[in-house]
């Protein structure tokens, strides 16, 4: 038998018994039991939301060991699409830059996350590039 099933066979004994005071002490009783179920619930699942973006953290840390910076841009190695250094440096998060047509015509590379423009932005892997 739970507390919360204890609180109810109290009040219904209570009120049978006529004792209006001691039944509506009990009725609150339960009334804040019950947010405070409700509230350390919500509580449970920030806890794991936030448990679940500080490990996606870790793990773009880890994949970045040994990358190298190239034309502002990230190379990460065995991966030949660059990352958005801006993302990286402020939130320690791999998003990958997209090239995309920039406002004068030019091919330019957009991070879809902070919104940042890479000018002259690299048409080959810094892994694949010409190192003569």
């Amino acid at each position: 038998m739970t507390v919360m099933d204890t609180l109810k066979n109290a009040a219904s004994v209570l009120r049978a018994a006529d004792k209006i005071p001691e039944y509506e002490a009990v009725l609150d009783a339960y009334s804040k039991i019950s947010e405070l179920q409700a509230a350390n619930y919500e509580q449970q699942l920030k806890i794991q939301e936030l448990t679940a973006e500080l490990e996606s953290i870790w793990r773009d840390q880890k994949s970045a060991e040994g990358a190298q910076i190239s034309a502002n841009v990230l190379w990460i190695r065995n991966d030949d699409n660059p990352y958005c250094i801006h993302c990286f440096d402020k939130q320690k998060r791999l998003f990958h830059v997209l090239e995309i047509r920039g406002t004068r015509g030019g091919r330019v590379g957009h991070c879809p996350e902070c919104m940042a423009e890479i000018s002259n932005f690299p048409h080959t892997s810094y892994w694949k590039r010409d190192t003569r």
